[in-house]
């Protein structure tokens, strides 16, 4: 098995991108691994657009954002990069952890959301890197106090092409969200303005 302190090529990168990203749930290597490759494609192409452009010559879907987000997998520190492997912790909870610059922290909250379902993760990941004044349990207890015993999640997929993509990303920007919750918000408003 590939592991981070490889010494990547192209070809081996593109080998562990296009047999684990987008295929199925298990993956043969760990996020860790599959961020590296990234890492190392980007310092290769120049660019999260470069190897996004090359990866759908190679017909896999890997975004400019999703290039970013592996690439700040690759940049956590080794403690933390331990953790999310062992843990099997999930790529969009793994890159919130990055926005965490105190280490101290950033272990903690590791270790808070440790178990976890990604959906509460992500909040309290968000609550604790807004709110550094608190410690990162009395952040977990006020987002798990907010959650209802059990959530239903229901998912929506839109297909949106690239230019209304960005455009949805830089009004997100904008607002310091991420482009899920922007696109929330507004189907929220939608459903509002228009009547149940």
């Amino acid at each position: 098995m590939i592991g981070s302190k490889t010494r990547w090529n192209e070809n081996a990168a593109w080998a562990v991108l296009i047999t684990n990203v987008g295929r199925r749930k298990k993956k043969d290597v760990p996020i860790t691994v599959m961020a590296d490759a990234v890492k190392f494609l980007v310092e290769k192409y120049g660019s999260y657009a470069g190897v996004s452009r090359e990866a759908s010559k190679r017909n896999l879907r890997l975004s400019r954002e999703m290039v970013r987000n592996f690439c700040d997998i690759a940049h956590l520190d080794e403690a933390t990069r331990k953790r999310i492997d062992r843990d099997g912790t999930g790529i969009d909870v793994a890159r919130r952890l990055y926005a965490i610059r105190d280490l101290r922290r950033r272990h903690a909250t590791l270790q808070a959301v440790s178990g976890l379902d990604a959906f509460t993760a992500r909040y309290i990941i968000e609550y604790a890197r807004k709110s550094p004044k608190l410690s990162v349990e009395e952040c977990k207890q006020k987002i798990l106090a907010q959650r209802p015993e059990k959530l239903e999640v229901n998912a929506l997929v839109i297909p949106l092409d690239r230019e209304e993509y960005e455009a949805l990303r830089r009004v997100a920007q904008r607002r310091g969200l991420d482009v899920t919750e922007i696109a929330r918000r507004g189907v929220l408003r939608l459903i509002r303005t228009m009547g149940n």
